[in-house]
């Protein structure tokens, strides 16, 4: 027992206790060295070193706790330099090493905990410590391996820092987590097993700044990194994060701001998103990559605000989406590609407003869309790439949405898709672009129930047998400078039901067996300094009345 600026330097030393509350050292204004210790404590409610107010230099010590709700070191007040050691815990710890209103380093330092129930492994309250090359291994379930903070988690006045570098976190539930603390980690790797087992959590008034690292996590509900509280922050560069389980997003911004540059961020469980903001989040990423795996595996959800740059998004599962906004959602993209391979993996789906310049989009599943705007949602694209292979896949979709689209090459192959698709009242205005299609029964444009297009400067061309160049129903289509050509039997160049189509400066070409120029059915049809050419046999203007005499024109 140290006191009242007593000092003690110990030398190649062993401490053995078996009591109750027997501490190895119990200090308070004083100071201690110890070169070379072994500390063995095996009562409960027991610590190595126990200390207030006091300076502690520790090289080359162990400390084997063996005690219910013992403790490695346990310093109020005070500095501790630290290198080279080893804590290891078999029962239930209070903490292995807690550190309030402290200032310290560490380095070389391994801790393992054996049971479940133990609280962290290292704690600092109030307190800065500088820390390399640490090594934990925590069975807990309950508590994170690492807590930076205070007390209560509220006081701005009383703040943590921890600064970690080339270190290791194996455990349970949470890797680290910063309540009212800021932590700056290089070239840390953490990896838990449990569900809602954050690798890292960021929570109130919280900044952390990454360098590197992998964050992994296996738990359902585990995401690698959790931002909860408005006043959070995160910057992280070329960093990793991984999870494997259910629900399990890579990064989640429930609140706060995070900023991602050269990273990557992968997922392969089921409704594991690669980023997900609420609507309280906010997110950049920059030169980085999302891949998923997982059913309904979407590459970004943004219920808040995410903005990207030279991103590569991949998706392989069913209802997989590469970019999602629900209906608070805000999402910017540029220069950036989304790839997605699984049945109805839609490439980007608008609920709220997306924003996209000079994107390549690609789908291979079947019913699997380029870009989808649904439910009052807004999507606007230019300088950008659709290409949609699979059955049923459109280039452009809208229900009830709205479209923006200029610059744009969108191109379709399979049978039964669209090159652009809106229905529901939904609007359309898209200038300078190209629409291809090479299926069977792929029209170029489908507008319907009571939806509007307005195009400028299009070139729509369809090879597919019965692929019409547009197919205008119940709808409103304004055209001027576009050109129309269709080539496959049955392909007629525009079919309009109970629709209004004004075009000017129209070509329109059909080349197929049986592909009329025009069809109108109940419909009417202006056409001003247009050209009309049918070659494969084909009426070039064919107007269709109903039997109680309603009457379509073509002019």
């Amino acid at each position: 027992k140290l006191r009242d600026g007593s000092s003690l330097e110990l030398n190649d030393a062993t401490l053995t206790t078996a009591g109750g509350s027997a501490h190895g050292v119990d200090m308070e204004n004083a100071t201690l060295t110890i070169n070379t210790g072994r500390f063995t404590i095996s009562g409960a409610n027991s610590a190595a070193i126990m200390a207030t107010n006091s300076d502690l230099i520790l090289n080359d010590v162990s400390a084997q706790l063996d005690g219910n709700l013992t403790q490695g070191i346990r310093l109020n007040g005070g500095s501790l330099k630290a290198s080279d050691l080893t804590l290891s815990a078999t029962e239930k710890t209070n903490r292995v090493i807690s550190l309030f209103s402290v200032s310290g380093t560490l380095n070389d330092v391994n801790i393992t905990q054996q049971a479940a129930s133990s609280d962290n492994a290292l704690f600092l309250d109030s307190s800065t410590l500088t820390a390399s090359n640490i090594t934990i291994n925590a069975a807990t379930t309950a508590k994170a391996a690492i807590k930076v903070g205070n007390g209560t988690g509220n006081d701005n006045t009383t703040r943590s820092s921890l600064t970690l570098e080339d270190s290791t976190i194996n455990t349970g539930f949470v890797g680290l987590r910063a309540m009212n603390g800021d932590m700056t980690l290089t070239n840390v790797n953490v990896h838990t097993t449990m569900a809602s087992g954050y690798a890292l959590d960021i929570n109130s008034q919280s900044n952390t700044i990454l360098e590197g690292g992998s964050y992994l996590t296996e738990g359902t509900g585990a995401a690698g990194e959790n931002l909860a509280n408005a006043t959070t922050t995160l910057n992280a560069t070329n960093s990793r994060f991984t999870t494997s389980g259910s629900e399990a997003h890579a990064i989640q911004v429930q609140a706060g701001t995070a900023t991602l540059t050269d990273s990557v961020l992968t997922t392969s469980g089921a409704t594991a998103y690669g980023a997900f903001t609420a609507a309280s989040g906010q997110l950049t990423l920059t030169d980085s990559t999302i891949n998923t795996s997982g059913e309904v595996g979407h590459g970004i959800v943004s219920g808040g605000n995410v903005s990207g740059e030279n991103l590569t998004l991949t998706t392989s599962g069913a209802e997989a989406y590469g970019a999602f906004t629900a209906a608070s959602g805000q999402l910017t993209l540029t220069d950036s590609t989304i790839n997605t391979s699984g049945e109805v993996g839609h490439g980007i789906v608008s609920g709220g407003n997306v924003s996209g310049e000079n994107l390549t989009l690609t789908t291979s599943g079947t019913e699997a869309y380029g870009a989808w705007a649904v439910d009052g949602g807004q999507l606007t694209l230019n300088d950008s790439t659709i290409t949609t292979t699979g059955v049923t896949s459109f280039g452009l979709a809208a229900r009830n949405g709205t479209l923006t689209v200029t610059d744009t090459d969108i191109e379709t192959s399979a049978s039964n898709g669209r090159g652009v698709y809106i229905k529901k009242t939904s609007s359309l205005d898209l200038k300078n672009s190209t629409i291809t299609t090479s299926g069977e029964l792929a029209h170029g444009l489908y507008a319907d129930s009571s939806s509007a297009a307005t195009l400028a400067n299009i070139s729509l061309s369809t090879a597919g047998d019965a692929a019409y160049g547009m197919v205008i129903a119940n709808s409103t289509v304004e055209s001027s400078n576009d050109t129309v050509s269709t080539q496959g039997e049955g392909s007629a160049g525009i079919y309009a039901a109970a629709s209004t189509v004004t075009a000017s400066n129209l070509t329109l070409n059909t080349s197929g067996t049986d592909a009329p120029a025009l069809i109108a059915s109940l419909s009417t049809m202006k056409l001003t300094d247009s050209t009309v050419t049918t070659t494969g046999n084909a009426v070039g203007l064919n107007v269709l009345n109903s039997a109680d005499n309603q009457q379509s024109t073509i002019t």
